[in-house]
């Protein structure tokens, strides 16, 4: 992976580049405007923390763990789907996902 250490292109500083651009700016340019930066590799995914929420929603029959990480990024706590459920808000998920969520969190 690339990043921009100067303005080129329309990239700002900082910005990934892709490796075909990069490469070629760094044989055309005297003074580099990129760098090749390293990516580390998680090797052990469990040093990864799923929310405990998370995890619950992803126990729910029909909801698996992407659409769990999908209701977290908008409700991110029980508290906030639950209130939004009280408070009669619509849930920006397909209906099934909807009824599940209602009927598992509505009181």
């Amino acid at each position: 992976m690339y990043k921009a250490i100067k303005e080129i292109g329309g990239y700002e500083i900082g910005d990934e580049v892709p490796t075909e651009k990069a490469e070629h700016w760094l044989k055309v340019f005297k003074y580099p405007h990129v760098e090749k930066v390293e990516t580390e590799q998680v090797e052990d995914f469990s040093e990864i923390k799923v929310p405990d929420f998370e995890k619950e929603l992803a126990k729910i029959n029909g909801i698996g763990a992407k659409t769990a990480w999908d209701i977290t990024k908008v409700f991110s706590t029980r508290e906030d789907l639950e209130n939004a459920i009280s408070h009669g808000d619509e849930l920006p998920f397909r209906d099934d996902i909807e009824i599940k969520l209602i009927s598992k969190y509505g009181k």
